[in-house]
């Protein structure tokens, strides 16, 4: 690797969307790690209250556009729960190795906003939260977050990170 190569992995946008990007997939597995059945199915309770809530959320007043869902995760909550589980894991581990960053980004993306339809009348904390992840995740998009500390370098074929413009002179 040539000098000016090093110094371009070491600039802040590089180690930033390479620490957003990890952040992000690490928040994803631990979201998926609370889903797990690790205590054994018969006792796994959090599809009956992903039911329960579905339900209090759509007699609540819940958007209209977003009851389908609610109805269809009050109808199926072991399938709803192991399905967003197994998401999860797979756009955090997608994430946090900096593969297919954008794609899994932009399914980041509409996990969050699933997330804020389903809490967003809870208050001002879960609505900043999954926003909060939303616009990481855009910077992901936009940033193309696994070019420089992920595997999306490799995939491309290239071993040295893609070329940064140098910094204009100081004034």
């Amino acid at each position: 690797m040539t000098l000016q190569e090093e110094c371009d992995l070491l600039r802040p946008a590089a180690v930033g969307l390479a620490s957003i990007r990890i952040w992000c997939g690490i928040w994803f597995l631990i979201s998926s790690y609370l889903k797990c059945p690790f205590s054994g199915l018969s006792q796994w309770e959090f599809p009956e209250q992903l039911a329960r809530r579905a339900t209090a959320l759509a007699n609540e007043g819940a958007f209209s556009f977003y009851r389908p869902v609610l109805s269809f995760v009050h109808d199926h909550p072991t399938f709803s729960t192991t399905g967003l589980g197994i998401l999860e894991a797979i756009i955090g581990s997608l994430l946090v190795l900096g593969l297919f960053t954008r794609t899994t980004a932009a399914c980041g993306v509409l996990v969050s906003i699933n997330y804020w339809l389903a809490t967003g009348r809870l208050g001002a904390g879960s609505v900043g939260l999954f926003m909060t992840l939303c616009v990481c995740l855009m910077c992901l998009i936009l940033g193309d977050g696994g070019r420089f500390y992920g595997l999306d370098r490799l995939r491309r074929g290239t071993s040295s990170p893609p070329r940064i413009p140098p910094l204009p002179p100081s004034i």
